[in-house]
């Protein structure tokens, strides 16, 4: 077994057969700093924190000079949360052996890593260690441009990069382009764009603001200009910097208008822009505007960009008036009267007083309406007539993304889980998607609910691989257009607050239901447990939050999904501690994951991103903590007390059941909790009083649910509900999916 072998048997804990290996090994080589390092690595990996810390920290005295180990040591010490040794592996090492194998050893891994600090450092250690190579020098510079160096080491990047033999290709400008840029050296890009030719649109971009930014107006206006009428480069903003540069040079209004005779939506546009920016009328370059677009999509979001004539409104506000009133709308009228309705909305004005079934032919309004009455308390009967009337939509329009989004959402608020499943995947989410709305997915335990977690868990393993792939394909053949954006999408993936939301909901729900999986997931926290739960723990939060409104009409964004925007970093570490915690046997550990679950649960911050639910149910966890999993302590019998007080029923149906509506995402989530709180109290407690309390709390909570609530309240939703808009036959065939998604819970 070759070395990278013996690492693979760790990271899939072969333990057994890696610890024979590495016996083997260092008996052969006793002194080779590699196979110590590899045995501090199996210790980590296999939990014990104590022995890895111990000699991991013992082998990093002696400063060994190999790569490997040196990768090894410092993912050992920033998995046990001691972050300065981590990085003084490198550090040190490089202090001691200068040598070119280390050093691109130290930058490869904490660039792949996303290591900005340690990139920052090791970038620029390597320039230094030979300034004359080609190599070293971009990769110093490409460290500035992803990190946004200090002024000084941006400028060495930008004179290093003037002195080398890098092939002058339009990489090269770029990247020295925006490094001037970066120190407002404006002048200097100028310099360095202007003879280079043909540019490609990166170096156009940076070539305009360059000359805007300086005020070199005169080559702005003669640059535009050929953009423009030579290249047909019919873009809003090269017109918009053609006005403003000729307005600048004195130029009149009527020689501008004379070069703007194209009839393009930009040159409509431009023409508009022209009269503002000369404080001329622009009534009759807006009407000309409105006339040629007012049925496309485009028509509002564009005019949004003026403040348009109170003249202007008021015809807009006639017609408005008009459409209203007519008894049958070509498709040319519905679609002005839907951009008329987005303009209102945009203005403030009030939305038209209809019913939403008389909008189900003018489906944007029917949303519209549904969406707006959503910023009042809706009961679940409203929300029925809501999903009845999106599900009618929607079998019309099957591939509108809205429908199903608001589908989703609706679901989500009614508590009715294999609809908010299926919902989720008829969005046919890709990619990143997953990490921007799966906040979305309240889902009960089962098999299937967990399968599509897992799926969704598996997008993130493949993107790590992707954007590895490309951002080594991007350095390694120095593609700087595109190096910093794929750094900072893999940053943010990388430590995507999203994944760990994820991670805690899987490993909650394989837990409850006794899957295999859940050792595969509780090993990735156990491995990692002092980088998540330190201090210095940090996740980007990527989550999309305004992605239901962005259909034209401008809605204040609702509540739908408050409790999940309080969910951050500091919700994902309580939850991490808890379900090491429940995982771990170790009491030394316990007794320091107990202290930490204690102290945050006493802080504002931690409590903060808790629901009263859920800081309920862990109050009563960390007692159970501190009667099962550590030493007995003098607080034992009042905490026993505790739990027998608080391990009954009847007062969480009065405080949280009792408030709920039994359809209601809130009313599901409540159960969850409760079915997790009994199971996870009767697993871990033997204490006899607390065993009764529990069995107790098991009958009531079994006889309440087999009263089956959500299914009683949609019957009395169902005897009442108006069928009259949308058939008889399609609400009979929607309630029968609704009724055959209203499990009960396995006690």
């Amino acid at each position: 077994m070759n070395d990278d072998d013996i690492i693979i048997a760790i990271e899939e804990r072969r333990f057994a057969l890696a610890k024979r290996e590495l016996d083997r090994k260092l008996k052969r080589f006793p002194t080779k700093s590699f196979y110590k390092a590899a045995s501090a690595f199996c210790a980590f990996t296999m939990g014990d924190a104590v022995k890895a810390t111990d000699d991991a920290t013992a082998l990093a005295k002696t400063i060994p000079s190999d790569p490997r180990t040196l990768k090894l040591l410092k993912t050992i010490f920033e998995g046990v949360g001691k972050q300065r040794d981590a990085i003084d592996v490198y550090a040190n090492a490089v202090r001691k052996y200068p040598n070119a194998e280390l050093l691109e050893t130290w930058y490869d891994d904490s660039f792949m890593a996303f290591d900005t600090p340690l990139m920052l450092n090791s970038a620029k250690a390597l320039y230094l260690f030979s300034k004359s190579s080609a190599d070293y020098v971009s990769k110093f510079a490409m460290a500035q441009l992803i990190a946004g160096g200090s002024a000084e080491d941006i400028s060495l990047a930008v004179l290093a990069l003037h002195d080398c033999d890098l092939e002058r290709d339009s990489h090269f400008y770029f990247l020295v382009g925006l490094l001037h840029s970066q120190l407002d050296e404006h002048s200097k890009v100028i310099a360095l764009l202007n003879p280079y030719l043909p540019r490609n649109l990166d170096l156009t971009i940076l070539y305009l603001d360059s000359l805007k930014k300086n005020l070199d107006w005169q080559d702005l206006f003669e640059e535009c200009s050929r953009l423009i009428f030579e290249q047909n480069f019919d873009d809003y903003d090269s017109w918009k910097l053609l006005v403003t540069a000729a307005f600048k040079l004195g130029k009149p209004k009527d020689e501008l208008a004379s070069l703007i005779t194209q009839s393009s939506r930009n040159a409509l546009l431009a023409t508009i822009y022209m009269n503002v920016t000369y404080g001329d009328d622009p009534l009759e370059s807006i009407e000309a505007y409105y006339e040629a677009f007012k049925t496309k999509p485009c028509c509002f979001a564009d005019l949004s960009a003026f403040e348009l004539p109170e003249k202007f409104v008021q015809v807009l506000m006639n017609k408005r008036d008009l459409f209203k009133n007519h008894s049958k709308l070509t498709e040319e009228d519905i679609a002005e009267y839907r951009n008329l309705e987005v303009y209102c909305s945009q203005v403030k004005a009030d939305p038209l007083q209809t019913s939403i079934e008389s909008n189900l032919e003018l489906s944007d309004f029917a949303l519209r309406d549904i969406v707006q009455s959503l910023n009042t308390k809706v009961a679940s009967p409203g929300l029925i007539k809501y999903v009845m009337c999106l599900e009618s939509l929607s079998q019309k329009d099957p591939e509108n993304f809205w429908f199903k989004s608001w589908l989703l959402n609706l679901y989500n608020m009614l508590g009715i889980s294999p609809l908010v499943s299926a919902n989720y995947k008829d969005l046919k989410i890709k990619m990143i998607q997953h990490d921007t709305i799966s906040y979305k997915l309240s889902l009960d335990p089962s098999l299937a609910n967990l399968k599509q977690l897992i799926d969704i868990y598996r997008f993130y393993l493949t993107s790590d691989a992707e954007v590895n792939h490309f951002l080594s394909k991007a350095k390694a053949e120095g593609l700087y257009t595109q190096i910093k954006d794929l750094y900072q999408f893999g940053q943010k993936l990388q430590f995507s607050l999203s994944k760990h939301l994820l991670i805690a909901k899987i490993l909650k729900m394989s837990r409850m239901l006794n899957n295999d999986n859940y050792s595969y997931f509780v090993n990735i926290i156990n491995t990692n447990k002092w980088k998540y739960l330190s201090d210095n723990f940090e996740t980007f939060d990527n989550r999309d939050f305004e992605v239901d409104y962005n259909f034209q009409f401008k809605i204040a964004r609702l509540e739908l999904f408050a409790g999940e925007m309080s969910q951050t970093t500091k919700y994902v570490q309580l939850l991490y501690a808890k379900e090491l915690l429940l995982s771990s046997n170790d009491e030394d550990l316990n007794l320091k994951l107990v202290k930490l679950f204690e102290k945050w649960l006493s802080q504002k911050s931690y409590r903060s991103t808790l629901s009263d639910l859920e800081l309920q149910v862990l109050k009563i966890h960390l007692a159970l903590f501190k009667v099962c999993k550590i030493a007995p302590t003098k607080d034992r019998t009042d905490q026993l007390n505790f739990l027998v007080k608080q391990l009954d029923f009847g007062k969480f149906k009065k405080s949280f059941l009792d408030q709920a509506d039994p359809l209601s995402k809130r009313y599901r989530e409540t159960i969850t909790e409760l079915v997790e709180l009994k199971r996870n109290s009767r697993a871990l407690c033997k204490e006899s009083r607390v065993v009764s309390a529990v069995k107790q709390f098991k009958t009531d909570l079994r006889g309440f649910l087999e009263e089956d609530t959500p299914k009683k309240a949609l019957k009395e939703i169902k005897t009442s509900f108006d069928k009259t808009h949308l058939g008889e036959s399609f609400v009979e065939q929607q309630f029968k999916r609704i009724e055959d998604s209203l499990h009960t819970f396995d006690v």
